[in-house]
């Protein structure tokens, strides 16, 4: 059976997908489309038009002209549309998968592009909605309100998976983060830094480092963004680098070295780096908001951090003045303070981390939620039934 992904391909595919082209269900072969990474010099552009409306006329123009399916695709059975839907629904079968449900409006909004969204949906050949988690089931709701009724019956929730990281497969590389049980080991790995907490990471390892002697924290930090922050914050035992590592290389010499992985995001559609921490047994502190209460058990195989203003909870789109007070200098005081308790009483030998990674990595054993084993099951039986239909 030959599927054929159908993403916004100006980078390319995402991780959550390279898992599923790597280890495919039984009896499947995807059709991946190349990237064209010369459009990846457009997404700064996207960023900066998509609240006016000229904008939003752009960007689905090209949409439309970019990543359209080619419905005369010789020997496709179904064509699974990524975060993404057509002008027009193709004459085959076809399922959507939806991280969150306002990037089937490219987070831009209006009522032109959201009755295309329903059109698309409602349409016969639309066998399956896929929501990769509950949050994106609710996204969806809200996105379609009285619609949502209509098309219910299509949406199962399929989790992503990725394959158990543990020293069977990959060696702890302790070239960059030492093995030393001097300090806590804490990792943090994201682009966009601002909008990823970090401005509130480092003001919580400044804070505890100045109470501890000697200073108890050693943060790594993997950021192709991050220059301006850590340079106004200087923290010792505080280290950035360039995200130019190989996929083993920054499991090995990053996530299974570390002792926390850390995210305190103000905003993530789902947070595909959490799971290939917990996959290392590598314990995670985050936000508590959007899919992330799906990821981590608080106080099992993590924390989460309580957010008084989780946005994506909040609103279906964020708007202009949201992102920009979320991806500029704005420091959230009582995140940090959040961040600040919870690396304390870790410091304090109130968890045993130990156990903390074995629970991580349960999730990823056969049957387990995040399993390739699981996710395949349920992704075969969703194409078994597209194609008989």
């Amino acid at each position: 059976m030959k599927v054929k992904l159908v993403y916004r391909n100006y980078k390319p595919l995402h991780k959550i997908y390279e898992s599923l082209a790597e280890h495919p269900p039984r009896g499947v072969r995807y059709v991946v489309p190349a990237a064209k990474t010369n459009l990846a010099k457009l997404y700064p552009v996207y960023l900066k038009i998509r609240f006016f409306s000229f904008g939003k006329l752009l960007i689905h123009f090209f949409e439309k002209f970019f990543f359209v399916a080619k419905d005369n695709d010789s020997g496709i059975n179904i064509y699974q549309y990524i975060n993404i839907i057509d002008e027009n629904p193709p004459s085959k079968p076809f399922v959507v998968d939806i991280e969150h449900a306002a990037s089937l409006v490219s987070f831009t909004g209006g009522k032109k592009e959201l009755r295309r969204v329903n059109t698309f949906l409602q349409d016969r050949n639309c066998k399956r909605i896929i929501c990769l988690s509950r949050a994106a089931q609710v996204s969806l709701k809200k996105l379609l309100a009285n619609n949502y009724k209509i098309i219910a019956s299509k949406v199962e929730i399929v989790y992503p998976a990725l394959t158990k990281l543990d020293t069977n497969l990959f060696k702890p590389d302790y070239s960059y983060i030492s093995d030393k049980p001097s300090c806590l080991k804490l990792l943090f790995v994201g682009n966009k830094a601002y909008l990823k907490g970090l401005e509130e990471l480092l003001s919580a390892v400044k804070k505890i480092n100045s109470i501890y002697s000697p200073k108890v924290l050693e943060l790594h930090i993997v950021s192709s963004d991050a220059h301006e922050v850590f340079n106004r914050y200087k923290l010792e035992n505080t280290y950035l680098y360039k995200p130019q590592f190989s996929k083993r290389e920054i499991y090995s010499k990053f996530f299974m070295p570390a002792d926390v992985f850390i995210s305190p995001t103000k905003e993530d559609t789902f947070g595909m780096a959490i799971l290939d921490a917990l996959s290392c047994g590598t314990p995670v502190i985050a936000t508590k908001q959007f899919a992330i209460p799906e990821l981590i058990e608080d106080k099992i195989d993590g924390w989460l951090l309580q957010s008084k203003n989780p946005i994506l909870d909040c609103k279906v789109i964020p708007g202009r003045r949201d992102m920009q007070r979320l991806t500029s200098s704005n420091l959230d005081k009582d995140l940090a303070l959040e961040i600040e308790k919870v690396l304390t009483v870790i410091i304090e030998g109130e968890f045993d981390m130990a156990q903390f990674a074995k629970n991580a990595r349960m999730k990823f054993e056969p049957g387990g939620k995040f399993a390739i084993s699981t996710r395949n099951a349920k992704l075969l039986s969703i194409y078994q039934k597209t194609h008989e239909n």
